[in-house]
């Protein structure tokens, strides 16, 4: 009777699967309008894969679904026994609102999620928290160069002339990283090591820190 019973739980442990679905190349910072190549591999076995889903949703504190955003069909079509990998470039809606002009508490996730048939409908899915931040056009990098410099000893912007109001700072991919109000010194000393635009109303500053 023991080796009856060890030999149904050997037999169900190689019976149970897991279906999953993985982003592979998760990029966290997106910006409205921009297409992204996403890496997905799903494993829906012993099921057949109906389709291969992609949506931006807008989530409050409760995890209650406030906005759905375009729903993107990567895969289509019944696949049995589905595993597979695929590549697909997906475009965040151009007029979705920013991260920080959401209203306290709510916030983004791409959900990339298989319905897949095994003995009736099913679903599993991956679920990954974003930013959607706007990122530098073209004009911002097409200002007049600003009267300024990097100062290493000081890790700070040092502002030659006198300006007043409001500053951005972007990455190389066009990204805001840093942002106030223009002072005599504006202090970079949470920047990594890399190249960045300084982009103010009076012109913009290219460095290196």
């Amino acid at each position: 009777m023991k080796k009856h019973y060890f030999l149904f739980l050997v037999l169900t442990s190689f019976l149970s699967f897991s279906q999953t679905v993985t982003w592979n190349n998760e990029d966290l910072n997106l910006s409205p309008g921009e297409t992204i190549s996403m890496d997905i591999s799903y494993d829906v076995t012993p099921g057949d894969l109906n389709y291969l889903g992609v949506q931006l949703r807008e989530l409050n504190s409760s995890w209650q679904v406030v906005n759905q955003y375009t729903f993107n069909t990567a895969v289509a079509g019944t696949e049995p026994n589905a595993q597979n990998n695929v590549i697909y470039n997906y475009t965040v809606d151009s007029g979705i609102p920013l991260t920080s002009e959401l209203p306290s508490g709510n916030f983004y996730i791409l959900m990339i999620f298989a319905e897949y048939d095994n003995g009736g409908p099913n679903y599993t899915n991956d679920n990954t928290v974003i930013t959607i931040e706007e990122t530098l056009s073209t004009e911002g990098y097409n200002k007049a160069k600003l009267n300024s410099f990097y100062s290493s000893v000081r890790d700070a912007i040092v502002m030659k002339d006198k300006f007043d109001g409001g500053f951005s700072i972007y990455n190389l991919t066009g990204q805001k990283v840093l942002e106030g109000e223009i002072s005599n010194e504006i202090s970079v000393s949470t920047l990594n090591t890399g190249l960045y635009f300084l982009v103010t109303e009076y012109g913009t500053l290219k460095f290196a820190k």
